[in-house]
């Protein structure tokens, strides 16, 4: 996979490739949306292209920590910080964002928002399966759709899909959260060719097995 920005004249004399933050957010423009954006990799997401000069829309169910790090980015790096607290299984979380985000020029998308329940497949709850199907797999899908229009009328963006090491496998007692992170890596891998030519850039994080909270419960960031 690619990753975001690299041209030659940007390559530092260690070899790596790396935009400065006032090439960062010259590049990719304003705002960037973070859908399960409250703790872990969400936030160090949000704290990372904040630190490059991008504002911040910041998206979970939980209001009180999505505030506390909008303030945190805001006076750390200077930035604005926005926040909508809903639940990315729900219906309609699509339109409440694209309402909340209008007049907002968004160029980076990173979709975090996880429902992983730990469990053998017969005994979990057919409702809890189907929520993995609706966070993991028509979230992403719906929202990149509902924000990657604009950005190839603009000619430039991101996204981000949050895959996982167990995507790249079947594991058992998280068989549906495994194959919900296959899909994403592959569908990222499939924009990424599309898209690409249209200046928009796709990359799949395939991220090991950490202590992040939904790791620990089944909840969603």
């Amino acid at each position: 996979m690619k990753g975001l920005m690299r041209t030659n004249e940007q390559r530092e004399s260690n070899g790596k490739s790396r935009l400065s933050r006032g090439r960062f957010s010259e590049y990719y423009g304003g705002w960037a949306l973070i859908a399960g954006a409250s703790a872990g990799l969400g936030a160090a997401f949000a704290r990372a292209l904040a630190g490059r000069g991008l504002n911040l829309f910041l998206i979970a169910r939980r209001e009180s920590l999505l505030n506390s790090l909008a303030e945190d980015c805001r006076r750390q790096f200077g930035v604005k910080a926005q926040i909508l607290a809903c639940d990315l299984g729900d219906p309609d979380f699509v339109e409440k964002i694209q309402v909340a985000v209008s007049g907002l020029e968004v160029n980076v998308v990173v979709y975090n928002a996880a429902f992983a329940p730990m469990g053998e497949f017969a005994t979990t709850a057919p409702d809890d399966l189907l929520r993995v199907i609706d966070i993991n797999v028509r979230g992403p899908v719906r929202l990149a759709r509902a924000l990657v229009p604009p950005m190839v009328e603009r000619r430039r963006g991101a996204v981000i899909l949050m895959s996982s090491l167990a995507g790249n496998q079947g594991t058992p007692r998280i068989a549906t959260y495994a194959a919900s992170k296959a899909f994403n890596r592959i569908l990222a891998e499939g924009l990424w060719h599309e898209l690409r030519s249209q200046g928009v850039q796709i990359v799949a994080c395939c991220l090991g097995a950490w202590p992040s909270a939904s790791w620990q419960a089944p909840r969603i960031l």
